[in-house]
């Protein structure tokens, strides 16, 4: 694939996207729909750029011939943070509209949000939302680093020096991702509550981020060169590992359904009465969708072999939970902070934000990606001779 003839489109797409978006954002009657709009399209596309940190990680520590390639592709969807901290600074002017405890007059009606106001204020929430994206790109620049040295010396210290960085990467991305999810997702619902809520946040990125990742490299790589990594099984790994991620997503966010409904609080259930469960609501129907086409279709295909090693069905299922991590993402912020019922509302602004932000994010993720996808072959060598060394010495 000529990245060149995907790259100028992409931001030119990008760019017109934009305009528009500047135009709903300078109109009064537009702006709400235009912040809610952005903030659901910016909280999918960080979330590839996320998950694209955590996979070479999750990569580092299990090792296989699985992540050779698609690890190169994550590294360079994860150099897309620093236009993701770019692209945060529209949201901090869009605060009031899109939560409650920034807009005055709500807290002054709301003794639970002036109890909240020591933490869920403008200047502490703008100093936690620059320390997390420095932490996220200090994580990518360091993982890069101990990368490229491995891949010009083959040096098995450096590698373990990497694995050790990634033990405390994974660590930190999910600590840091659950205080964003709490201040940029959950702190726009007034009685939501969930420690599970950043463990659901970080499994579905890694999981759009490994079905990203498996789109670009069916584009990306000729049939006879797939054809051969599907006859080494290298596809049944890459297959296994978005197979596991399915089943950890769906387990964690069963889990934080089941315990808020048996819990059976006004205050926690009205999360998801206004998701439309337990009433009529085209909310519901959205939900259905996940439960099924991101759950127990992808469930029962990836448990066969053939399918993951059949390029053309792996690919489907991955695009298919790439789209559906969209329509997750819709689901998260669309209906929150409505109190008198649910609405489901789609407006023109939400699929133009989502081009317009995701046209900067593509033409961004290609500058970087044939430059890491050109290392994965010296790579592949030198990973080779390394796990021999490390064989003789066991």
């Amino acid at each position: 694939m000529n990245t060149r003839k995907v790259l100028i489109p992409g931001l030119v797409v990008g760019l017109i996207a934009a305009a528009a978006c500047v135009v709903a954002a300078l109109s009064p009657a537009l702006r709400p729909a235009f912040f809610r709009a952005y903030l659901f399209a910016y909280i999918f596309w960080l979330g590839v750029s996320l998950g694209s940190l955590a996979l070479p990680m999750l990569h580092n520590l299990t090792g296989g011939a699985w992540g050779i390639t698609v690890r190169r592709i994550a590294e360079a969807a994860s150099l897309t943070i620093p236009l993701m901290a770019l692209l945060f600074i529209p949201i901090f002017f869009g605060l009031p509209e899109l939560f409650p405890w920034a807009d005055p007059a709500k807290v002054a009606a709301e003794h639970l949000l002036q109890h909240r106001q020591p933490y869920l204020n403008v200047p502490f929430f703008v100093i936690r939302a620059i320390l997390y994206f420095v932490i996220w790109t200090a994580l990518a620049f360091i993982e890069l680093g101990l990368a490229r040295r491995i891949e010009r010396t083959g040096d098995p210290r450096t590698r373990s020096t990497l694995r050790g960085w990634s033990a405390a990467g994974l660590i930190i991305y999910l600590v840091t991702m659950t205080h964003a999810g709490t201040d940029w997702v959950m702190s726009r619902d007034l009685e939501f509550y969930s420690t599970a809520f950043g463990f659901v946040l970080t499994t579905g990125q890694t999981l759009c981020a490994t079905a990203f990742a498996i789109l670009v490299l069916a584009l990306t790589h000729r049939q006879p060169d797939l054809q051969r990594s599907a006859q080494k099984g290298v596809l049944n790994d890459i297959g296994n590992i978005l197979l596991t991620l399915v089943i950890l997503w769906s387990y964690v966010s069963f889990m934080q359904l089941l315990v808020i409904w048996m819990g059976n609080t006004g205050e926690d259930n009205i999360y998801y009465l206004q998701r439309g469960l337990g009433q009529p609501s085209p909310w519901r129907w959205v939900g259905l969708a996940l439960v099924v086409l991101h759950f127990f279709v992808p469930f029962f295909l990836l448990l066969f072999r053939a399918t993951k090693r059949y390029i053309p069905t792996l690919t489907t299922i991955a695009a298919t939970l790439f789209v559906l991590h969209i329509v997750d993402a819709f689901w998260l912020i669309a209906p929150s902070g409505d109190h008198v019922g649910p609405q489901f509302v789609i407006s023109w602004i939400d699929p133009v934000v989502l081009l317009a932000v995701g046209g900067l994010w593509l033409a961004w993720f290609l500058l970087f990606l044939p430059a890491r996808l050109a290392a994965a072959a010296g790579a592949l060598e030198i990973n080779a001779s390394i796990e021999a060394e490390e064989a003789a010495h066991a």
